[in-house]
């Protein structure tokens, strides 16, 4: 498409041949802001000079977006079932810089604003926000220490679980550990070794949330093997003698 696109069908044309299918009336919703218009139609403008790979594209053309949705976002009032969640024991954020920072992820690449944030206290508020989630159809996504891959923890105008808040040390015998799923590998490897014992595998970096692998499978980011293996029921066997 070598003509800037004239509307917002026209927009949605290019935008979905660079693989993001945008609902019409999230991009009126931008394109009604000059900051937000001004995103897009400089990531047009780039790709129109030169050849440019495919990847390439659709990469430039997704931050685009990202960007343009984050200047319409300065404006929105947030939605109205932030004011109808149930009461929870944890901590709830709605706004301010800490809302801002659950909007990013580790590497400040992708940048997707919920419209709450819940640190647990325990796993009864995880359900009720589950439940009230599938009830409302509201996005629901679970975050660590946010080194996830393609925005997986983060959910644009939903509800995001900060996992860190339930990172307590529930039970450590000679033979397993159990811990929340917010905890930290540094906190297993941590309480491991007070007992003279050693996980059979660890991430190469500590600063990941033990449920945080699961949805890796085998990955490289484990060199003595898949972390999702070891996962059963949180529980971890250690080696019988500690790694010299």
């Amino acid at each position: 498409m070598n003509v800037k696109p004239p509307d917002a069908s026209a927009w949605c044309t290019w935008l979905e041949q660079h693989g993001l299918s945008i609902a019409p009336k999230d991009l009126e919703t931008a394109l009604a802001y000059d900051l937000a218009r001004g995103e897009l139609e400089s990531a047009w403008a780039s790709l129109q000079e030169g050849s440019v790979a495919r990847a390439a594209r659709v990469a430039r053309v997704s931050l685009a977006w990202d960007a343009a949705l984050g200047h319409a976002e300065n404006h929105d009032q947030g939605p109205d079932w932030v004011l109808r969640m149930p009461e929870f024991d944890g901590e709830v954020v709605t706004g301010g810089e800490r809302l801002e920072m659950a909007a990013w992820d580790f590497g400040k690449v992708r940048r997707r604003r919920p419209a709450a944030v819940l640190r647990p206290a325990g796993t009864r508020d995880v359900v009720r926000a589950i439940q009230f989630c599938r009830e409302e159809n509201i996005g629901l996504s679970p975050r660590g220490f946010a080194h996830s891959a393609g925005a997986q923890m983060q959910v644009r105008g939903g509800l995001v679980l900060d996992m860190k808040s339930m990172n307590r040390v529930l039970a450590v015998t000679d033979d397993h550990i159990e811990v929340e799923a917010g905890a930290g590998w540094d906190v297993v490897l941590m309480a491991a070794t007070e007992r003279g014992r050693t996980p059979p595998i660890v991430t190469d970096w500590l600063k990941v949330s033990v449920g945080g692998p699961s949805p890796w499978g085998d990955s490289d980011s484990c060199p003595f093997g898949g972390a999702r293996r070891w996962i059963m029921c949180w529980n971890w066997r250690w080696s019988r003698e500690p790694e010299r």
